[in-house]
């Protein structure tokens, strides 16, 4: 039902942040301060490169953007968060269409802050492994060119999903975030956002999938050249300007992800504000600094520049603000009326009160960067601390409840037939294409050994699960129940089927690429040994990471006793729990990045270098071979995916709960099913040995 309060107000509120009268002027000094030194900064950094002829390079005038991006995106959020927090919240108000503009300039931020380090990134690989075409290569023409697709690309994107959001009605107009963005904006709606959701993911999906798989694709070619060159000159330039554009990258990256994995909390809004907004200044703030001290040119002009005015600001050594650090004797919790959210204010940001001796300026040394690295420690270690209040339904009960799938009685037995019919199929296609490959001598090959893995896991992932969700299916809701070690059980085969779905993919990637890119070393190469570690780390790995996952999980007590799925995973059980969850939340995002980016880097990577080959070969037998092969693997992984994703998907919509848990199930069924179709039918061994046997079977009868 829309909730009428005002439709389609041109005025909305901001919540902003609450701070305390104590602490107001003190944030405002360090807001203030971290924006002054943000723009002196970069606007310093953009105005050096363009007066000064020598650094009229490639990788300085492609940085140029990236002050560019901090100087428009730090000038749209912070001095208005400055006159809020100076306001009463009753009189933060900001119109719609600021809102909007608002919005959009930080979605652009983000966007363009992950594209401008792409093509950071290319400039770095074709200086590195191509230096003796980076001229031609890197002209003027091609430096416009990446510019204005860095910037083109994020402005649509991020036209687009503004777009789907201004669509929108709206019936609310408090805005709970220190600034505007996308999802405050289509949170004032009763429409519904669907599409808004689905966009948002696929943009997040998209752009994280590019800029990650960009920086793994370049880093690897980059250590490969600089492994293979004996040029130390060379490798040490690579070191100098690589690790560079990496810690920028990085820096950038993690702040992102502490928003993201902020929101996963709903009760620290407070520190999910704070970190959205040092994601603007941080980066914004340590990427100046960070190439300004790497970059020789630029420090040679600025020496030139300070024997010319005898006014010289020298620091020798970044981290001399460490020392600033010991002036600031209180601890978080050191005192017990002090929390750690006050504590933080209290220290964000400080002037120096005696400057060391190698600041050589009279004016006081501004020390936030530091102060805010500081700050960020002590915000997990807040997180890490709180525990929410137990509630006592229960307590380890051993006895759990299953929701299951809500099934009408005409549909029961329905559903419980095609449930039925799956499972004997995925169970009678797996097992045969494991037995057939091996009786079969010719198909003793590592590409057919390997597959072997994701049947056998198929096999099991499916063997745990489908037999007890079609017991429960029969069953009415109030007796599906079981016992606590076998949901354990459950969710561990649950979890290793999916992470070793990832990594036996992964190692099939890598026997495909040596096939292609190495096909005379490939006997060499693939042996037996090596099939035998391809395949103990692939199940190794999986164990491990989902061991740890699991027992993180076990060690909570448990105060409820119904899991709202169709059967256990990890997130079900700790979900029964009353106490923290803070590890296993940073935990279970930390193992999903990994995993995914490993994976996807591993396609990328691989498909890239294929792809090369194929299209230098003139070989057309290799061609065939490769686009055979590969493209079999690359559908059984793009199917895995898919379905993986669309339960993610899903999980943004509670609304649609039945449909999230019919995803989780057909992520079992649609990939065991398919699997080894795929493989039979492209397969001529396998087709081959099974006319073999068809055709013996017809010769019988005659005899």
């Amino acid at each position: 039902m829309i909730e009428n309060y005002t439709y389609n107000s041109f005025t909305l509120h901001m919540e902003g942040l609450k701070v305390t009268k104590d602490s107001l002027y003190l944030v405002v000094s360090s807001f203030s301060i971290s924006y002054i030194v943000m723009m002196i900064m970069n606007v310093g950094i953009s105005v050096l490169i363009l007066i000064d002829k020598n650094l009229h390079q490639p990788m300085y005038l492609i940085f140029c953007n990236l002050s560019v991006s901090d100087i428009i995106g730090s000038t749209h959020i912070i001095p208005r968060l400055l006159s809020d927090v100076m306001r009463p919240p009753s009189e933060r108000l900001i119109t719609y269409y600021e809102c909007v503009v608002q919005a959009f300039t930080t979605q652009l931020f983000g966007t363009t802050s992950h594209t401008v380090l792409m093509i950071m990134a290319f400039d770095r690989y074709v200086a590195i492994c191509n230096p003796l075409r980076y001229a031609s290569i890197m002209t003027n023409k091609m430096v416009i060119r990446l510019t204005v697709s860095a910037w083109g690309v994020a402005f649509v994107l991020v036209g687009i999903l503004l777009g789907l959001t201004i669509r929108l009605n709206r019936c609310r107009t408090m805005i709970m975030n220190p600034y505007c963005d996308n999802a405050s904006l289509f949170k004032l709606s009763c429409d519904s956002v669907f599409i808004n959701n689905v966009y948002g993911l696929t943009f997040t999906v998209v752009l994280l999938s590019s800029s990650i798989g960009t920086m793994i694709l370049t880093y690897t070619k980059i250590t490969v050249v600089c492994l293979t060159s004996k040029n130390k000159s060379l490798n040490s330039k690579a070191l100098k300007t690589c690790s560079t554009h990496l810690v920028v990258y990085l820096i950038m990256l993690v702040s992102g992800f502490i928003v993201i994995i902020m929101h996963r909390f709903p009760q620290y809004t407070y520190y999910r504000k704070l970190a959205a907004i040092l994601f603007v200044i941080v980066p914004s703030t340590l990427n100046p600094i960070i190439y300004g001290v790497q970059s020789k040119e630029i420090r040679k002009f600025l020496y030139r520049d300070s024997e010319q005015s005898e006014q010289h600001v020298v620091i020798e050594d970044p981290l001399i603000l460490r020392g600033d650090l010991q002036h600031s004797s209180g601890q978080p919790g050191a005192e017990s009326n002090t929390s750690p959210g006050l504590w933080f204010q209290s220290q964000c940001c400080t002037l120096a009160p005696s400057p060391p001796e190698r600041w050589h300026s009279t004016s006081p040394a501004p020390v936030c960067a530091v102060r805010h690295a500081k700050a960020l420690l002590v915000i997990f270690t807040a997180l890490y601390c709180s525990f929410s209040v137990m509630e006592n339904y229960t307590y380890n009960s051993l006895t759990i409840q299953l929701e299951g799938l809500k099934v009408s009685k005409d549909s029961t037995y329905l559903v419980f037939l095609f449930v039925f019919f799956s499972y004997l199929f995925i169970m009678f296609a797996n097992v045969g294409i494991v037995v057939l490959v091996f009786i079969d001598k010719s198909l003793h090959q590592p590409m057919y050994l390997l597959f072997c893995n994701l049947s056998v896991n198929d096999v099991l992932g499916n063997s745990i699960l489908v037999p007890r969700l079609l017991v429960d299916l029969l069953r009415p809701p109030s007796e599906r129940l079981i016992s606590y070690y076998e949901c354990v059980l459950q969710a561990f085969t649950t979890h290793m089927f999916g992470t070793t779905a990832h990594t036996v993919l992964i190692i099939m990637a890598f026997d495909r690429y040596v096939a292609i890119c190495n096909p005379l070393r490939y006997a060499a190469i693939m042996s037996n040994k090596m099939l035998m570690k391809l395949t103990v780390s692939a199940w190794g790995v999986a164990f491990v990471l989902v061991g740890i996952l699991l027992g993180l999980t076990i060690r909570l007590n448990r105060c409820r006793t119904l899991i709202k799925s169709s059967y256990c995973d990890n997130a079900a059980l700790f979900k029964l729990s009353c106490e923290s969850v803070f590890i296993n939340n940073v935990y279970g995002l930390t193992f999903t990045v990994v995993l995914f980016t490993a994976s996807i880097g591993s396609m990328v990577l691989t498909y890239t270098k294929i792809t090369v080959v194929c299209l230098t070969s003139k070989n057309k037998s290799l061609n065939s071979k490769a686009l055979t092969t590969c493209s079999t693997h690359l559908v059984v992984y793009l199917i895995m995916f898919l379905s993986g994703m669309s339960i993610i998907t899903l999980h943004r919509f509670p609304q649609y709960s039945e449909y999230r848990k019919l995803a989780a199930i057909l992520f079992h069924i649609v990939p065991g099913s398919l699997n080894p179709i795929i493989y039979g039918m492209q397969s001529k061994e396998i087709k081959k040995f099974l006319s073999m046997v068809f055709k013996s079977k017809k010769v019988l009868p005659s005899l």
